[in-house]
């Protein structure tokens, strides 16, 4: 069985705050997982997220209307499942 010890993230709001209100922060703190940030301002520390984030924002993000988070959820699932079995060399991890 595999087993998470740590999580690299951003410093964004999502992954950090109080660990007895903050959903991910309890989450992590429960399970004894390890929360380990990027360092603010420095993308290279968080290359790989920023770069799969640049490719969704220019092929699909911005080029299309959604009409809901719903929809909008499975146009992405839908655009990653297309991308990641065209001929490219690398997928895209979310």
């Amino acid at each position: 069985m595999l087993s998470v010890q740590h999580v690299n993230t951003d410093n964004d709001r999502e992954y950090q705050g109080n660990p007895e209100t903050h959903a991910f922060t309890k989450l992590c703190s429960e399970n004894k997982i390890e929360q380990r940030f990027t360092k603010v301002k420095t993308p290279r520390t968080n290359s790989k997220a920023e770069r799969v984030i640049r490719t969704l924002m220019e092929m699909w993000h911005n080029k299309t209307t959604f009409k809901s988070r719903v929809y909008r959820k499975q146009e992405l699932i839908g655009f990653v499942n297309c991308y990641n079995t065209s001929n490219h060399t690398k997928e895209l991890t979310i």
